[in-house]
């Protein structure tokens, strides 16, 4: 509960209505007194003529008059004084009450200042009658300029002495809690079948790792979900490519995919698989309630059939051209180049992508689910969510859903005649699977439920208070913003459906498209074996995050981000404010004595703290990127012109003045290290460290002195070194062929020094 304070006739609850009071208060009461105080001087300028006493009339003369109206004004002034004096009261308690530091030694020397000008401006004006108003003028001056300084610092950096919060210990389970913000985070399940490359990194798991890392530091009940999507013909033409199990293969690329997740510092509350018994529980669970409800369906429909296989034909077990777009190599369920969906047996040209045979079509009985029943309930839903002030959908996630929506949609089959998936609970389908549109989402609760066993529903059944963010590739929107609400609604239980679906574009490869079956781009196993850090990789595809149109990733300006941006830009700001304060001052911060520039710079400090919480909140993490970026430079301009090593060399004052200002920027430095935490994980531990700090505090967007006076910092060291063009050019070549080529030159090289972190 925010404390109260009655400063005034009438209860302030909060600190800016406090201060504005302050203000109005301070702002009245002067402009009294410098008015009075005006006409005195004005006034004291009559001549008192004997002649002048009487008029003809017998009115009173102008000197009478004159002092008539400088003795009101002299009762206007001392009013004002003694309500002046009645605001330094209220602001002393102010100042107690929320632990604000009273410089007294600025405000004295800012007292002495003032004082000098105000017997020079006596000297200049030696006609005015002083004797009736030096000593009370020179008084008020005093005052005024305590005020003010008090004011200053009060108002326009209130926050700057402020105790911070820190992050509390998270319990072993992480459940939601009442009057708390409570938001559970998922990222699309890769598929297992192959390692992820940059483009699946940056699209989902990054993504919603930033997120997840922010909406802890801003102290929310956070769950971060994601799992390998391991079910499917991708996974069984996998196992017959290297002449294994599903389930041996699932193994094998769970792992391979949870090592490059850990290497590049993501962090899940769960990283789980969909081939567990959970999964299959809560898949069958959910059908019987649909089918309860009158929402499946069991029909005949035309399938691809291998005669020389002698199995039907699956998804990505047969290969044509699209009957879309017209791309040559488009996969049975859905086209890569398009990312239009139909049925396999309207591909043109079809193969069996086992035997390469052409297959014929056959029946086969399959499950339906009625979506176009639910389409009434899952479009309001959407409209619901996009009606809402501060809705997080992402601008293609609305169009695409709204596209679906237009179009009509029709009853899907959700059935396949795979060995490797969930079973269907029917004893006349009981060798068929579920398709993985309708399994994989349903992922997202089973990993869930094996985390936290029963609670899982606290989670997964509280709309109420739960706000669901979920994190996908432009090629899934249609299964998330549709498929899967279609689902949730129509099991009747009151299901936790997504509030904010955040889509990417797809990013691409130099020009050229990412491609885990075609091996083009770089790929996560790789990006391991380049010496470049993982927090650098995380910077770049962030500060390059395809968040409204398809980007491309390029290593020439892969270099020029890294060398220019976080070389010269952060690492360097960060590097010479610390070394500057080991150099000097023993590591030891100094006291700040604020001044007119070192304010500017603190709400300029401020102005960047709200912006980059409000980019985060609206997932434009991109910009926020470059927020960040803007802080530092920010930072450099300040020790640039404030010139500490100069100030150094001068009087005992500049001295005090080069301490003040690397003691502000040493605090700029480690706020940089909170609002990187999100992005540059690694990074932000680095800088803290060298802080001498022991652990990062929640986020506040206002700018606080976190490292006070006497605060003794670490040991300062490069957080960057510069990468080399012979470097970029080595990666070029090393990463234009396949994958298989990609990992060979890998393991014939030695680990690349061109980027570090330290």
């Amino acid at each position: 509960m925010q404390k109260e304070y009655k400063g005034t006739s009438r209860t302030v609850a909060t600190k800016a209505l406090i201060i504005e009071e302050f203000k109005r208060r301070l702002r009245d009461n002067t402009t009294s007194l410098n008015n009075n105080f005006q006409n005195i001087i004005n006034a004291s300028k009559v001549n008192n003529d004997d002649k002048a006493h009487y008029n003809p009339a017998g009115r009173m003369t102008e000197f009478a008059t004159t002092r008539a109206e400088m003795l009101a004004r002299a009762a206007l002034i001392i009013r004002a004084c003694d309500e002046l004096h009645k605001l330094t009261t209220d602001i002393k308690e102010f100042m107690m009450l929320h632990d604000v530091e009273h410089r007294s030694r600025n405000i004295q020397q800012q007292e002495r200042i003032a004082a000098e000008d105000f017997r020079q401006q006596i000297q200049k004006h030696s006609e005015l009658r002083t004797d009736l108003v030096s000593n009370l003028a020179l008084g008020l001056r005093f005052l005024l300029v305590q005020h003010l300084s008090i004011i200053e610092m009060v108002s326009q950096i209130p926050s700057w002495n402020a105790k911070p919060t820190y992050f509390e210990d998270r319990k072993e389970k992480i459940l939601p809690v009442k009057d708390r913000r409570n938001v559970l985070i998922t990222s699309a399940l890769p598929y297992v079948n192959n390692v992820p490359h940059l483009g699946n990194i940056i699209g989902c798991v990054l993504s919603g790792d930033v997120f997840a890392r922010y909406s802890r530091q801003r102290g929310h009940q956070t769950l971060y979900i994601c799992g390998t999507d391991e079910y499917g013909t991708a996974t069984e033409t996998k196992a017959l490519q290297e002449g294994l199990t599903p389930k041996q293969v699932c193994d094998k690329y769970h792992a391979i995919h949870k090592e490059i997740y850990e290497w590049f510092n993501i962090h899940f509350d769960s990283f789980g698989r969909t081939s567990t018994p959970e999964q299959t529980e809560i898949c069958q669970e959910i059908f019987f309630k649909l089918q309860k409800n009158g929402f499946t369906s069991v029909a005949s429909i035309d399938q691809l059939h291998c005669e020389t296989c002698n199995k039907f034909l699956a998804d990505r077990y047969v290969n044509g051209i699209c009957p879309h777009c017209g791309f040559t190599d488009a996969r049975g369920d859905q086209c890569d180049d398009c990312g239009k969906l139909y049925n396999a047996v309207e591909l043109k040209s079809p193969k069996c992508h086992i035997c390469k045979n052409e297959p014929k079509v056959k029946q086969s009985e399959h499950v339906f689910l009625a979506l176009d029943k639910l389409q009434p309930e899952v479009a309001e839903y959407i409209e619901k969510q996009l009606a809402l002030p501060h809705h997080r959908w992402s601008t293609n996630a609305i169009a695409i859903a709204k596209g679906w929506i237009k179009g009509g949609l029709e009853k899907r089959c959700i059935t396949r005649d795979l060995e490797w998936g969930v079973p269907v609970p029917l004893e006349e389908l009981k060798k068929k699977v579920f398709y993985v549109w309708y399994d994989a989402p349903i992922g997202y609760i089973s990993i869930t439920k094996t985390l936290l066993g029963d609670e899982w529903t606290q989670w997964w059944k509280n709309p109420e208070n739960v706000e669901l963010y979920q994190f996908i590739g432009k090629d899934n929107v249609a299964f998330h913003a549709v498929m899967f609400p279609c689902t949730q609604i129509g099991t009747r239980d009151n299901f936790t459906i997504v509030n904010n679906l955040c889509a990417t574009e797809y990013l691409n490869y130099e020009d050229k498209k990412f491609s885990k079956s075609r091996g083009t781009g770089v790929f996560g196993d790789a990006a391991k074996g380049t010496g470049i850090d993982a927090d650098v990789w995380r910077f770049y595809l962030l500060y390059m995050r395809p968040e409204s149109q398809d980007t491309s990733f390029s290593w020439d300006d892969f270099s020029l981000k890294v060398n220019s941006e976080l070389l010269a830009n952060l690492g360097n700001f960060v590097n010479r404010a610390l070394t500057f304060i080991a150099n000097n001052y023993g590591g030891v911060i100094q006291e700040m004595q604020l001044q007119e520039a070192d304010i500017e710079l603190l709400k300029g400090v401020e102005v960047d703290l709200k912006e980059w919480d409000q980019l985060m909140d609206e997932v434009k993490l991109k910009d926020a990127v470059k927020t960040v970026l803007n802080l530092s430079r920010r930072g450099n301009q300040y020790m640039q012109s404030n010139a500490p090593w100069a100030l150094l060399k001068g009087s005992d004052e500049e001295k005090k003045r080069a301490g003040t200002v690397i003691s502000i920027a040493a605090n700029v430095a480690y706020t940089l290290a909170l609002i990187l935490h999100p992005i540059m994980p690694k990074i932000s531990e680095h800088i803290r460290e060298q802080c001498g700090a022991e652990k990062l505090p929640l986020f506040t967007p206002e700018v606080v002195c976190y490292l006070k006076v006497g605060h003794k910092i670490g040991k300062p060291q490069p957080l960057f070194v510069k990468i080399e063009k012979a470097t970029i050019d080595e990666l070029k070549a090393r990463f234009a062929g396949a994958e298989s080529d990609q990992k060979k030159e890998a393991k014939s090289k030695k680990p690349n020094k061109g980027i570090q972190c330290f």
